[in-house]
């Protein structure tokens, strides 16, 4: 299924524009990038998105540095895979895919790189099965990763 109409109604030309220059970026690159979580479901919904959440099937700094400096702006990077960046004057929260792993409970995670599925493997199993495609020869697929009984599928 493809939600690119969803994604023009709904998006502002800066929203537009800023999923545009990461979606390019992740094509140059060769990986994914995926629109994920709230973002969707209010894509779905046809609401105003108040933040935008897009998971990259890359290394995060590899990514983020493949976005030209005049497009986009570094304001925190995590030890956990996770920036935040602003792209014509959106924040975009950045996630790499990523597995976590916890020694103990209570203890910060270790965290590895991965794909989308096993991204969404380890979120709820509400609206965050969702992904959309935001790379430019798939803008707009839709996505859902059927989890069942604790396989992934």
């Amino acid at each position: 299924m493809n939600i690119s109409k969803q994604l023009s109604n709904v998006l502002t030309d800066n929203q537009f524009a800023a999923l545009k220059i990461i979606g390019d970026s992740a094509y140059y690159l060769d990986v994914e990038a995926f629109l994920v979580g709230g973002s969707v479901r209010d894509l779905i919904l046809g609401t105003k998105l108040n933040d935008i959440d897009v998971c990259i099937e890359s290394d995060l700094k590899t990514f983020i540095d493949s976005i030209p400096d005049s497009d986009r702006e570094v304001i925190t990077i995590s030890q956990f895979g996770t920036a935040k960046i602003k792209i014509c004057d959106e924040i975009i929260d950045l996630v790499m895919t990523r597995m976590e792993f916890y020694s103990e409970s209570g203890e910060l995670p270790y965290v590895t790189f991965s794909d989308i599925h096993n991204d969404i493997y380890r979120r709820d199993f509400t609206i965050n099965t969702l992904a959309v495609s935001v790379v430019p020869n798939k803008w707009g697929e839709l996505y859902f990763i059927k989890l069942t009984a604790g396989i992934r599928n």
